[in-house]
């Protein structure tokens, strides 16, 4: 996908022939960063780290967060698993 935006971006400064012609592919690289670290910091933490670190009923919560409303999951069940594997 970035690829497409990309190609698109640069076929439509082919015809400029000022300063904005790389200026603007340029300045389009860092508005990605915006919406990405909103995304980061909304994304939950992984089960599994919270399990190696400890923390199990912070990784029972993120279970629950991951797992579908209508999914029958039984968090303990899955953190008994991590235990295990660890």
């Amino acid at each position: 996908m970035g690829q497409m935006i990309s190609s698109g971006v640069l076929m439509s400064m082919q015809a400029r022939t000022d300063q904005w012609a790389y200026r603007i592919p340029f300045a389009l690289q860092w508005m990605w960063p915006i919406p990405l670290f909103i995304l980061i910091s909304m994304a939950p933490e992984s089960p599994w780290f919270y399990v190696r670190a400890g923390r199990l009923e912070e990784a029972e919560r993120s279970i629950r967060r991951l797992a579908k409303d209508n999914e029958k999951l039984s968090p303990q069940e899955v953190i008994a698993m991590m235990v295990r594997a660890q």
